[in-house]
């Protein structure tokens, strides 16, 4: 074998070993990217069961029960001071589904997942507390204020409508309870 030969057996041999060494690390690079796709799916799913742990606090479920059945449909006659009392109580309920609404928002969390499960509420939610928050927004000179929430509805609004859903019905459980 003369020299020439050598020398291209061995630049085979190199270029052989460098196709199999960008295989492997190709191959790495693909396996590390699936799992890398894998941690980010279990992270959005366990701050999806986190937010569904918080959306049931006690707190935020007395003051969604307070949106659903004590406040008043319209706030026109309503008294000033009547209308931030109504205010502090509903506030736990809009901030938390305006805090859901940004995580969704930001992809943070499963917007499917909460869709499917809370939608109704948010959709009640909003329909009732769409006037107070009309209200806050000019009382504070806040106009993007809540503006998360809105989005939250929006997108119950559509999975409403993408799956064929009729309007929630409002119930008035402290109302029906009382004349029974």
């Amino acid at each position: 074998m003369n020299l020439a030969e050598s020398i291209a057996l061995a630049t085979w041999i190199y270029t052989g070993l460098t196709l199999i060494y960008v295989v492997f690390v190709g191959r790495t690079l693909w396996y590390v990217r699936d799992q890398l796709k894998e941690q980010k799916k279990a992270r959005k799913f366990q701050e999806t069961i986190s937010m569904f742990k918080e959306i049931q606090a006690r707190d935020l479920d007395e003051s969604r029960r307070y949106v659903e059945d004590e406040l008043p449909e319209s706030i026109e006659r309503v008294e000033y001071e009547k209308l931030w009392e109504h205010v502090r109580r509903i506030e736990p309920a809009i901030i938390n589904f305006d805090r859901v609404g940004y995580l969704v928002h930001q992809d943070h969390i499963d917007r499917l997942m909460i869709m499917e499960t809370y939608w109704p509420a948010i959709w009640r939610c909003w329909k009732q507390t769409k006037h107070f928050i009309m209200w806050l927004r000019e009382q504070r000179n806040e106009k993007g204020a809540y503006r998360e929430y809105e989005h939250l509805f929006n997108l119950s609004e559509e999975y409403r409508i993408q799956n064929g859903l009729p309007e929630p019905r409002f119930y008035r459980t402290t109302k029906r309870i009382l004349t029974s």
